[in-house]
């Protein structure tokens, strides 16, 4: 991203369609929070930030859960965006739990006191990222019964496209990941995938999904443990 791209995001954000786009999220997390108890699911990538800023436009109070890896920090400045986010909104309701013994978020959510107290969890996720997102979220709706624990889902940004997110970040000045300056403002973020999917402890996966190229040349130091972690890395 350079000043262009921020130009464009502040434009965009000044417009009426966008306007009401933010209105009809704020009005998706209040029907979410009217079903019980709540929390945003937050990543610190971008979506997530954003989503976290909006939740609070709603409710100040809104419980927020970060689902953290051993590896967050070798991968890109999560614990930094976490930081400079929590210092500028100190009255936020935070916490984490570690993941990297669970095989998905959910398993791992259900293993927390906190899961059984916020039956309803906001998300990040957004129809235009991927075939599966966008499948889903046309059969199910932005706010839906999750069958694997009966609790609610609801992903207030469904209907984001990349350009909104980056306005709505741009027009609070929110911080965001230095992985979006280097990987271009459309980049995915892999912190809760490394251990979720077991990338970690079976590289080849990194290979096979045309990704490991990616943390050499993004994510050194992650890169770095990977070799250290598995010699013949270093030969691929």
């Amino acid at each position: 991203m350079d000043e262009a791209d921020k130009l464009v995001f502040l434009g965009w954000a000044k417009t009426a369609q966008f306007q009401r786009k933010v209105e009809r999220s704020k009005e998706a997390i209040a029907t979410a929070i009217a079903l019980g108890e709540a929390y945003v699911a937050c990543s610190w990538g971008k979506d997530s930030t954003a989503l976290l800023h909006l939740a609070q436009q709603v409710k100040p109070d809104i419980a927020t859960l970060h689902f953290c890896t051993t590896y967050a920090d070798l991968i890109g400045n999560f614990g930094e965006v976490r930081d400079r986010y929590l210092l500028r909104y100190p009255d936020t309701q935070y916490w984490e739990t570690d993941i990297d013994d669970q095989t998905t978020i959910p398993q791992a959510a259900a293993s927390l006191k906190h899961w059984r107290e916020y039956p309803v969890v906001l998300s990040g996720i957004r129809r235009e990222e991927n075939q599966q997102r966008r499948i889903a979220i046309d059969r199910y709706g932005i706010t839906h019964k999750y069958a694997a624990d009966r609790g609610w889902r609801s992903f207030p940004l469904a209907y984001w496209k990349t350009l909104d997110v980056w306005a709505y970040i741009f027009s609070y000045q929110l911080p965001y990941l230095n992985l979006y300056q280097q990987k271009g403002s459309n980049a995915r973020t892999s912190n809760v995938f490394v251990c979720r999917e077991g990338w970690a402890k079976n590289p080849s996966l990194l290979v096979q999904l045309g990704i490991l190229s990616e943390f050499k040349r993004y994510s050194p130091k992650f890169y770095q443990k990977l070799v250290e972690d598995h010699p013949e890395i270093a030969a691929w």
